[in-house]
């Protein structure tokens, strides 16, 4: 057994030329550094999206409190009933989600204004 076998306590049985693909995991392709642009543009654009994000909440948050859907009472003392507590989690919880894949994105160099050259892309 090979020291990085032994290290992962994995094995590899038989022989790998022999393998079909589905008996085997390929390595991911991570993009080429040099077709995304740089850290502080990434980092720039995705705090522009998580502003207009958190701009866009607010607004949201006000259209719902204004109709009724959640009490003033809630809003600004807590004091909420069930349904009230369930639609603010709703809202909380997607918000957190929208934030984790617009970080993922931006980081990756697949929002607007962040976006990476495509690989045979001369420009």
């Amino acid at each position: 057994m090979r020291a990085a076998d032994r290290l992962v306590a994995c094995r590899l049985r038989g022989d790998p030329a022999k393998a079909s693909p589905g008996q085997y995991i390929a390595e991911r392709a991570e993009p080429a550094a040099a077709s995304l642009p740089s850290r502080l543009r990434r980092v720039v654009v995705t705090c522009a999206y998580l502003l207009l994000m958190a701009v866009i909440y607010l607004f949201t948050v006000g259209r719902i409190v204004a109709p009724g859907a959640i009490s003033h009472v809630c809003f600004e003392s807590d004091f909420c009933s069930g349904g009230e507590r369930i639609l603010s989690l709703i809202i909380g919880v997607g918000l957190l989600g929208l934030c984790a894949v617009c970080i993922t994105l931006g980081w990756r160099g697949r929002l607007v204004g962040a976006r990476g050259t495509l690989a045979g892309d001369s420009g």
